[in-house]
């Protein structure tokens, strides 16, 4: 199982009270690469009556993790890292 993220939208903005950039987080499986449909979602990166840090995780980095877990067909044991 494979993590790959990439820089989203125009890059990294700087203003006088926003400093913003956007990552696209994909997971999959090196021996059975496939597009996952849909694609990640759209949505504004920055919320102007949010808090002062903001993050999303969106369905998308969740469902690419759990379906590129399946297609390995490999038992997931993640007890060592706790």
């Amino acid at each position: 199982m494979t993590f790959d993220y990439a820089q989203m939208g125009k890059g990294p903005e700087i203003s006088d009270t926003v400093a913003q950039a956007g990552l696209n987080g994909t997971f999959f499986d090196a021996n059975h690469v496939s597009k996952w449909s849909p694609g990640p979602a759209t949505f504004a990166l920055h919320d102007p009556a949010g808090k002062m840090a903001q993050a999303y995780l969106t369905q998308y980095a969740i469902n690419t993790a759990l379906e590129s877990g399946f297609t390995t067909q490999n038992t997931l044991d993640i007890t060592y890292l706790l």
